[in-house]
This record gives structure tokens, C-alpha cells and sequence, in this order.
């Protein structure tokens, strides 16, 4: 479908029993809807596939792929080669003017790319980022009464700081940690026409949920640039948000902005450290560390192999 767009992969046995159609839209038994079904090019199809994509296509379903020459040699086909050839020409039916042609029922449309479909139908991305074309950012979207959620994953190695667009209207973001529980308000936000726009850090390989409520809106800055036009790498917080890394940036407020200059100071903490570990689990109650190493690289038993809850604790003047 190309990036912004999620999809579902069926195989016959669910396109038989658990596809519906509900108000234009495609539905599965469980609650997930889609705007199109996109069929696998195939040299012949089976009778009873035919046969369900006539009457999905009949109740309103949009379906685009391209049209097969005949029906399976099966046993048990409720269709002849003839019956099957004639409802295949009846289906089938080239897409000359999309905007015109598409509010057909009964018809599965050739001719057509699929992301071509849903420009058709606009169906805008329904996750988006600048360069989404990179497949750097992959997501989930998952909608529960008036509530709709987003698992935003980075698929990469390296630290990810995007402004994110979902497809949502007249919401209000939250970020929820499943680890924690912790509910963060979204200080930085906007919306447009169509989408709510939020920038987003993580980590390598780190993921987010977050959460489109119908709340009451929160007082909140619009957006952050630096010089390479990406926001910064950020968190937000119960109080606002933090500024990850070092530079000069723009913070925008409905018609006001003003500029930040982030200085992050670091401190190498030297010296021994001390390490307890939990009592009774092989380890010794407590040793003392000249430098942070693996327990696996260490000459006693009860440390190297020590599968468990251990402390670090250390002294230091900040």
C-alpha cells in the first residue's frame, strides 16, 4: 500500500467467513474495518471466492486486482468453466475514470494500483513523517470506542527525532507507558485539516503508545525546529518536555516563538562502585567495583551466573 497506510493479510478461509461489509466499509469479526481489498494476482480463481467477492462487491466493498483468465479445477466447484467465465466478465471492469466509476457496486476495478485506489477514495496516510519513504518508523493503529491508540516503533539502531501526523481530528494526545502506567500529557502539538501533528523521539529500536482522547485541550506550544527542520530529540514530562541534546531552537506558539539555546553538561563518574545482591541467591551480599564491567566477566561463581535483582550504589558531588 506504500508507507502511512496498514494492512491486513488474509488467506481464503477468512475472506469466506469472516468478511463483512458495513456501511462501504470491509469488516473483520474482529472490529478491524478497511477501506479496500486488494486481491493477489491469480492465474484462476476458486468458484467460492468468485461467488463471495460478487456479493462483497454487491454490498458496497471496494476491490481492486487484477482479473483472472478462469475458476479452479477443484472438486465440489459450485461453478462450470462457462459460469465461471461469464461471472468473471461481469466483475471485472477496466478503470477508465476512477472518480466516476467508483461508486459502481458489483464491479471489482482492473486497471488501478491499489495506493491509486485510495488516492481515489481519499484515503489519506493514516501515519505519516517526512521521510516515511525510509520505513524508518513503522506503527499500529487500534481504535476502542472514542478512543483511538498508536504503537509507534523505530525499526533502526540509531535515535529517531520525527514530527509524526496521524490521521485524527478535534483530539487530544497522550502518551501512555505500558511499563510504568504513566499517562504524559503532549505539550507540543498542532492539527490541520486532517491530521494531528506531534513531534516524536525514541531510541533505538524503542517504541510509544499514544493515545487520541476527547479531552479537554491542555495549554501547549505548536511546534519545535532546529536548523535541519527536524524537532530535537525531546521527552515529555508531567511539567512539559526536555531538550535531549545540545543547540539552538525555535519554539512556536499559535503566532508567538521564541528561541532556545540547550547546553547539556555531562559528568564522567569516577571511582570504585559497590554492588549488593539480593540474599540467598549464590551471590555475595555485597562487592565492591573499581570499574562498571559484565558479572559475566566475573572470577566468582555466584556473580558470573547470578540471575536476579542487584543494586548499584556510588557517592558523587554534582
Amino acid at each position: 500500500m506504500g508507507p502511512g497506510f496498514d494492512y491486513e493479510v488474509i488467506n481464503t478461509e477468512i475472506l469466506l467467513n469472516d468478511l463483512t461489509v458495513e456501511n462501504g466499509k470491509l469488516v473483520l469479526s474482529n472490529g478491524a474495518n478497511f477501506s479496500m481489498l486488494a486481491l493477489e494476482n491469480e492465474e484462476a480463481i476458486n468458484s467460492l471466492v468468485l461467488t463471495k467477492l460478487k456479493t462483497l462487491a454487491e454490498q458496497g466493498a471496494v476491490i481492486v486486482g487484477d482479473k483472472p483468465n478462469k475458476i479452479a479445477e477443484i472438486e465440489k466447484s459450485q461453478l462450470t468453466q462457462e459460469e465461471g467465465g461469464t461471472l468473471i466478465n461481469q466483475l471485472w471492469t477496466n478503470v477508465k475514470n476512477p472518480l466516476e466509476e467508483i461508486d459502481k457496486k458489483g464491479k471489482i476495478f482492473l486497471g488501478i494500483k491499489p495506493v491509486e485506489m485510495l488516492n481515489t477514495l481519499d484515503v489519506s496516510p493514516d501515519f505519516s513523517y517526512p521521510d516515511k519513504e525510509s520505513f524508518l518508523l513503522d506503527f499500529i493503529h487500534y481504535k476502542k470506542n472514542d478512543l483511538d491508540f498508536y504503537f509507534v516503533s523505530n525499526t533502526s539502531n540509531k535515535w529517531v527525532s520525527r514530527e509524526c501526523s496521524f490521521r485524527q481530528q478535534n483530539k487530544v494526545p497522550e502518551i501512555w507507558n505500558p511499563v510504568s502506567g504513566n499517562i504524559l500529557p503532549v505539550s507540543i502539538y498542532k492539527q490541520d485539516d486532517e491530521h494531528i501533528i506531534i513531534p516524536i523521539t525514541l531510541a533505538p529500536y524503542a517504541s510509544q503508545i499514544i493515545a487520541m482522547c476527547k479531552t479537554k485541550p491542555i495549554p501547549h506550544h505548536s511546534q519545535i525546529t532546529a536548523d535541519s527542520q527536524l524537532p530535537p530529540l525531546l521527552e515529555f514530562t508531567n511539567d512539559g518536555f526536555l531538550i535531549l541534546q545540545d543547540g539552538e531552537f525555535e519554539l512556536q506558539t499559535q503566532n508567538q516563538s521564541k528561541t532556545i539555546n540547550n547546553s547539556i553538561q555531562t559528568q564522567t563518574l569516577e571511582g570504585n562502585w559497590e554492588l549488593f545482591f539480593t540474599d540467598n541467591w549464590g551471590a555475595p551480599p555485597k562487592v565492591d567495583l573499581p570499574e562498571l564491567t559484565s558479572w559475566t566477566n566475573s572470577e566468582i561463581a555466584g556473580i558470573k551466573y547470578f540471575s536476579g535483582i542487584a543494586t548499584y550504589k556510588k557517592n558523587f558531588p554534582l
